[in-house]
């Protein structure tokens, strides 16, 4: 081998197995990148088939300086579960019928608010743990569908739901990955395959399925953690699995990204909880930990967490920060 100035390089044995094993690395990577694009368009494939959710254009609307933050995570759709008390009551019971009952009544109330607040603009965050039925084998004994068919349902459920919602308002959907949904094949462990979670083919699956509905923006990418912008103010969102005390997650936070958060939303225990970790030049920074659809099972109330089923939505004024809060159930 000949160097730049035509001397002649021998090249040496470890030299040749770095070589060899940057270009073993590289190519992974590309195996990678190429099995998550042909993935992402089979999904759109598919879901561009369906008639399109169209729905009538909404005006542009004029600045109102409010949006409402809609915030709901940990549907576990697919699962059917009844958890009972100590007296044999009925705490909790869970189901698709459920699930499609709950949700529309919170399309319900979402609608009342809108109309009270005077606001046509909604961010969607989707906190993740939308399916159920990936970490452990009795899991799958609570599935109706099995977990590729409820992956399907849900997405579809979701699409029609925001189109509905998209009649009234214009909305961003966000959707982040979550532990619930991570694949964890032939007896791995949790973050051995950190890319492969079903979270991203229900985002890619809703994109595709409201794409030419001019009143819907959905960000096609669901990642760990997800940032955004609402009249001014920084939210980052995350499912909160790892995620112990809520104040230090979100100090962390700001030194990772070396920038302002004004509000850090996670799911994952299925209850509602909030947490003032410092102040900006905007106001409070505030932890918020938003109620489960599914509420209650008998995971959590093993453990001793858990609440009742519902979601939460906050009304961000411009210049003001987080105006009033509606716990919805």
């Amino acid at each position: 081998m000949l160097s730049l100035d035509g001397e002649k390089v021998v090249s040496r044995p470890y030299d040749l197995q770095k070589m060899r094993d940057l270009r073993n690395e590289m190519s992974e990577i590309h195996r990678a990148q190429a099995r998550s694009e042909a993935l992402r368009e089979a999904v759109e494939e598919a879901a561009g088939k369906l008639p399109p959710i169209r729905v009538e254009a909404l005006p542009t609307p004029q600045s109102s300086g409010k949006t409402l933050v809609l915030c709901m995570g940990d549907f576990h759709f697919g699962a059917e579960w009844t958890v009972k008390g100590l007296y044999g009551e009925t705490l909790n019971r869970y189901n698709p019928e459920i699930f499609a009952q709950r949700m529309a009544e919170l399309l319900g109330q979402v609608a009342t608010i809108l109309a009270k607040e005077g606001i046509t603009d909604v961010a969607l965050l989707m906190c993740g743990d939308s399916l159920d039925g990936m970490l452990r084998p009795s899991q799958l004994m609570k599935l109706r569908w099995g977990v590729v068919e409820s992956c399907i349902r849900f997405a579809e459920y979701m699409s029609a739901w925001i189109g509905e919602l998209s009649r009234i308002a214009h909305v961003r959907v966000f959707n982040v990955d979550a532990n619930h949904t991570e694949l964890r094949p032939l007896g791995s462990r949790r973050g051995d395959f950190n890319n492969e979670n079903f979270e991203k083919i229900i985002t890619w699956y809703i994109a595709e399925r409201l794409k030419e509905n001019a009143n819907v923006e959905v960000d096609a990418e669901s990642e760990a953690m997800k940032r955004l912008d609402v009249q001014g103010f920084s939210f980052l969102v995350t499912h909160g699995t790892d995620i112990k005390h809520m104040e230090n997650a979100a100090k962390q936070a700001m030194l990772l990204y070396n920038e302002r958060i004004d509000f850090l939303i996670c799911a994952h225990k299925h209850r509602e909880q909030g947490a003032i970790f410092g102040y900006t030049d905007s106001g409070n920074s505030m932890v918020i930990r938003v109620p489960s659809i599914c509420g209650m099972d008998d995971y959590a109330q093993r453990l001793g967490y858990g609440g009742k089923p519902g979601a939460l939505a906050m009304v961000i004024e411009a210049g003001y920060g987080r105006r009033c809060v509606y716990p919805l159930q």
